[in-house]
């Protein structure tokens, strides 16, 4: 298993069905999960654009898949109707849904977007002191 503890909690780099079988105990232990997704740049229509790693997580677990390894894994786990909470959505939705791995209606009816609700919170500029 390639765990690891940090400050803030445990991190897992899913490469092995023991970490498989971690991830999907994950999945059962907890109705709302952290999205993330790591890409090969910023432009989502760029050729050779691709997701590299698609990271799923509450406050103290983490669990980091390869997209190229764990489509199918990814796919079904974004599938099983989990609210979701991502820092801008517009990106990783797209993102997800781009590479084929959820649909984008789907992903989006469950989803909460804390850059929104950052920008309600102070809808300042950084160049107006926002932070």
């Amino acid at each position: 298993m390639s765990c690891y503890q940090t400050p803030y909690g445990t991190v897992t780099f899913v490469d092995s069905p023991l970490d498989v079988e971690a991830f999907e105990s994950f999945l059962s232990a907890n109705t709302t999960m952290a999205v993330d997704t790591e890409t090969t740049g910023l432009d989502i229509f760029a050729p050779g654009f691709r997701v590299r790693l698609v990271q799923f997580g509450n406050a103290t677990e983490a669990f980091v898949l390869c997209a190229l390894t764990y489509p199918d894994l990814i796919g079904w786990a974004l599938g099983k109707g989990h609210q979701l909470v991502m820092h801008n959505a517009t990106y990783d939705a797209l993102v997800l849904s781009n590479s084929k791995l959820a649909g984008l209606d789907e992903l989006y009816a469950r989803t909460i977007d804390t850059r929104v609700m950052a920008h309600i919170l102070d809808p300042r500029g950084k160049q107006d002191g926002s932070v």
